[in-house]
């Protein structure tokens, strides 16, 4: 008799525990690599939308300017139906809202028109109140967006190197704070840009406070700003402002594209490129605080371009060019292409 054997059994393949392990830390491997490289292609993305939304804003700017044979000033008027009262004087319109025509926001504009004769609500505070719309043209997308109700704007237009701010950046100001492309209430022609449309700063980007209680992002009111040159702000001096004691930290830089202040449509070169301010928390604020004042918009301010890219800000010219600038430029060189008529040698930029 013949007994039949069992066949034998066949391995059966499976992960042994250590094997599961080593998978699993190749894979994690992989993903550490990949993070920072999908990172940089975002930040690459959002780098050249920014420096496309500042390029739509300086021919905005151009075509403004042949339209009406200047760029516009930084008064943009306050034309409620009761000013000081219903429409309190300092809501004033911005160059941001003067070029919306240039934009593709005719519409908007006219609306603005249409309320002329309403309460500051309807321009102002309403849902649909145009100064109220968050406009994707003045958002730069590597920057976090408002969560206050307020729409935001990440790119403000350039005063020049002085320290003067409001109603003081003016030919009638005894200081002189006329020293760039925009005045507050003077219209600068492309022929009044003595040093070169190449070789001055038009606008730039900035960085709002993102709420209310955004101190770290905020504007910093200190007691006194001293420079003995306010037109070139030294190094020195600029150190000083930044450890100064803040009175209080103020969170409204940079909630509305339509109104006319520094921190809100216009800033200046007299600090560099995302400046380093001490915003009483504990640290240096780095390159979220809003700038500093005394106050807030009280003809006295220092106001510095801000970006969330790596390394510097992008600028546009007043030829409509849109070039990077390194937080590392020379301060006067920086100080220099803010101003329209200077007549330095300009340095690398």
């Amino acid at each position: 008799m013949i007994s039949s054997l069992p066949w034998p059994r066949r391995r059966e393949s499976a992960f042994t525990l250590i094997e599961l392990l080593v998978v699993i830390a190749i894979i994690a491997v992989l993903i550490g690599l990949l993070l920072p490289a999908v990172q940089k292609v975002r930040e690459a993305a959002a780098r050249t939308q920014c420096e496309n939304n500042l390029k739509q804003l300086g021919l905005a700017m151009h075509n403004y300017h042949d339209s009406n044979t200047s760029f516009p000033t930084g008064n943009g008027g306050n034309f409620g139906p009761n000013p000081g009262t219903d429409w309190e004087s300092w809501y004033i319109l911005s160059v941001s809202y003067q070029v919306l025509p240039f934009v593709e926001q005719a519409n908007l504009y006219q609306t603005f028109q249409a309320r002329k004769s309403q309460t500051r609500a309807a321009t102002w505070d309403n849902a649909d109140a145009p100064a109220k719309q968050r406009l994707p043209i003045f958002i730069c997308p590597s920057s976090p967006l408002l969560t206050n109700g307020y729409p935001g704007t990440n790119y403000l237009w350039c005063t020049g190197s002085h320290i003067a701010t409001g109603g003081c950046n003016s030919p009638n100001n005894p200081t002189r704070g006329n020293t760039g492309v925009i005045v507050n209430d003077v219209a600068t022609r492309m022929a009044d840009i003595a040093d070169g449309t190449s070789n001055t700063i038009l606008a730039s980007e900035y960085l709002p406070a993102t709420s209310g209680s955004d101190t770290a992002n905020g504007f910093k009111a200190v007691a006194a700003i001293t420079a003995a040159n306010r037109a070139f702000i030294t190094q020195a001096e600029l150190d000083v402002v930044a450890k100064a004691d803040p009175l209080r930290i103020l969170t409204n830089n940079g909630r509305w594209w339509a109104w006319y202040s520094h921190s809100n449509s216009l800033f200046n070169t007299s600090a560099p490129p995302n400046w380093k301010c001490d915003n009483g928390l504990g640290g240096a604020g780095g390159a979220g605080t809003g700038g500093a004042g005394i106050a807030w918009d009280s003809c006295l301010g220092i106001v510095p371009a801000l970006s969330k890219h790596t390394g510097g800000v992008n600028v546009c010219l007043a030829d409509g060019s849109v070039r990077f600038i390194r937080d590392s430029i020379d301060l006067l060189t920086w100080q220099r292409l803010g101003n329209v008529r200077d007549g330095g040698v300009l340095g690398d930029f």
